[in-house]
């Protein structure tokens, strides 16, 4: 199975993302924020996590508008651990985009969003048909 690599940028657009960093960086993959290493993307979805950008060393990082805006520019929290800058990649959706992108690298292909149709049919499948039960119209005076 052959690497994929791709720069920060085609992620981006992959995701529906805004680059706030250097596009040209390239990826190799896609790990979570404990695992991510030079060469990854990893997403950070909240302050709570944010506070971990100290020690990351991804080389690019999903995350929503409100903590790029926070984070990008603030000295050396907008570091890798190694000192290079940090990428952004803001997203709606971190949480989302970092599924997209896993996978992206891990040659699955996306899935589309299931209609309403498709989520209402079949939801109750601990219903037997063969039951007593029966659907009334609301306010049908049982």
């Amino acid at each position: 199975m052959s690497k994929v690599v791709v720069t920060v940028q085609q992620l981006a657009a992959l995701v529906q993302g805004q680059v706030h960093g250097d596009g040209a960086r390239e990826i190799c993959d896609a790990r979570p924020l404990s695992e991510a290493g030079p060469g990854h993307v990893t997403f950070i979805e909240s302050e709570r996590l944010a506070r971990h950008l100290t020690t990351c060393r991804a080389a690019a990082i999903l995350v929503p508008p409100a903590l790029r805006a926070k984070h990008a520019g603030n000295g050396s929290a907008d570091h890798v651990a190694d000192g290079t800058q940090f990428t952004f990649i803001e997203v709606a959706d971190p949480l989302a985009a970092f599924v997209a992108v896993m996978r992206h690298f891990r040659g699955q292909p996306e899935q589309p969003a299931p209609s309403v149709a498709q989520q209402a049919h079949g939801q109750r499948r601990d219903i037997d048909p063969a039951s007593n039960a029966h659907a009334y119209p609301a306010g049908a005076g049982l």
